[in-house]
């Protein structure tokens, strides 16, 4: 197995130079996922301010620092800033493309699942943004709501369909939602919102080539339901599942870890996910299989950040346990 991808955060601006992708961890897709993806992506939930406020100067700068260390594609969202972040990444892309070229410029993942609507500011929920735009978001996975929500994120970026080069599912999982809700949503992907995705996929260098999902965490009986969607087709929707921020060194550097014991939370996290690659694998055919991004592959940029830094933030990693013993020195 090896890395398809890994989506790097800008969120606390620490990035200052790329490595190369880890190897070894994650299966490969043969999907179209491969031929449109760089090794390296930027994730811009940072940009959006979820962690500090930032200038659109500040925004630029960490989008061109994953540029020069070769990332390729920026990962955004409607919800990241409520349109902050995609509007920061069209204007970093429409900017490479009058340095660069067209060609040089680097494609973009954004999600489809909310639309947006505006607020006033005295009535306006920042659900854990510090700033972003006057908007809420409402969930809605029905065709006619996937499709318009594709058509604003490319007005508030304002690029062409080409610049977008995939569309992931967004928070339709436990974290974000009740038992019911998924039920609910995944019920309008099935009457009409797989077929709508469906029918935006396009060839090679034409626009939406791949389709994926995003997990907050690795369940693999939620997995599985992702797995059983399909298109307008018949053939399975997904190519590919971006899972935020449980694989990275903090999660995964079980024996480095001094109070590691069985049953804890990072234990069950690592089962879930050799669980869940079994049953990417079990599920892989001649003609499709579905890979994995890992996002947030620096825990929100902390892991880029030096040593003094590493360790004065390592208290607000959502990590049960903690940063693994020595982390300042062994993980980096």
């Amino acid at each position: 197995m090896s890395v398809r991808g890994v989506v790097l955060s800008t969120s606390r601006l620490y990035v200052t130079s790329f490595g190369p992708p880890v190897t070894g961890y994650v299966r490969f897709a043969s999907s179209m996922l491969h031929k449109i993806a760089s090794p390296l992506g930027t994730g811009a939930a940072g940009i959006g301010e979820l962690y500090k406020q930032t200038t659109h100067t500040e925004a630029m700068e960490a989008l061109w620092k994953g540029y020069h260390g070769g990332a390729r594609i920026v990962d955004t969202a409607p919800y990241y800033g409520f349109g902050q972040s995609e509007r920061r990444v069209g204007d970093f892309v429409r900017e490479v493309i009058r340095e660069r070229g067209y060609d040089a410029s680097p494609r973009v993942s954004t999600k489809v699942g909310r639309l947006l609507t505006p607020v006033p500011a005295d009535k306006h929920d920042a659900e854990g943004w510090v700033g972003g735009l006057q908007f809420k978001g409402h969930f809605d996975f029905s065709g006619p709501a996937l499709e318009r929500s594709v058509e604003d994120s490319l007005q508030r970026m304002g690029l062409p369909r080409d610049r977008v080069c995939s569309l992931v599912l967004h928070d339709l999982d436990q974290w974000h939602q009740t038992e019911e809700s998924i039920e609910k949503h995944f019920a309008e992907l099935k009457s009409s919102g797989a077929q709508a995705l469906g029918q935006m996929r396009g060839a090679p260098g034409e626009g939406i080539e791949a389709l994926g999902a995003g997990l907050n965490e690795t369940y693999p009986e939620h997995v599985a339901r992702f797995l059983d969607l399909q298109d307008g087709s018949l053939r399975p929707l997904l190519d590919f599942f971006l899972v935020a921020g449980r694989m990275s060194l903090f999660e995964n550097a079980a024996p480095q870890r001094d109070a590691l014991t069985e049953g804890t939370q990072a234990v069950r996290r690592t089962t879930m996910l050799k669980e869940t690659l079994a049953l990417l694998d079990a599920r892989e055919t001649a003609e499709h299989s579905v890979g994995i991004l890992v996002g947030g592959a620096y825990a929100s940029g902390l892991l880029a950040a030096p040593p003094r830094v590493l360790v004065a933030q390592a208290a607000t990693l959502p990590v049960a346990l903690g940063p693994p013993k020595g982390c300042d020195e062994s993980v980096r």
